[in-house]
């Protein structure tokens, strides 16, 4: 994941990012790794990104959405996501599962295979 996001600066390519994604990094990042993550996170990578925002009417139909929807893994931070990226025409997503993808966006980096464990013959 770094790798693909040193490529992207180097390459000088647009990052954006909305608030709900910068909240909820912001809150992981303070809980797991730190203070140091933290201060990295807001010194080094929040600086290249473009935030996009939300009005109250489309905050309104995403949370409708979560209600109505039957998928409870997609959540708010998920659907606004998808949602932006639409709109903005943007195709990719760096991102560790395969919502995204699922989703019709393509994962930067690609995800590493699953292998599942063989089953025991014992």
């Amino acid at each position: 994941m770094i790798d693909a996001l040193e490529q992207a600066v180097a390459e000088a390519r647009h990052l954006f990012s909305s608030n709900c994604v910068l909240v909820v990094s912001f809150a992981l990042v303070q809980c797991r790794p730190g203070q140091a993550a933290l201060r990295a996170l807001a010194d080094v990578l929040v600086p290249i990104l473009r935030p996009l925002g939300i009005n109250d009417k489309l905050h309104a139909a995403l949370v409708a959405a979560l209600i109505a929807g039957s998928r409870r893994k997609l959540s708010l931070v998920d659907r606004t996501s998808f949602e932006l990226m639409r709109r903005h025409g943007l195709t990719e997503a760096f991102a560790l599962d395969d919502d995204f993808a699922r989703q019709g966006f393509r994962l930067v980096p690609r995800p590493l295979p699953t292998y599942s464990q063989p089953a025991s013959t014992e």
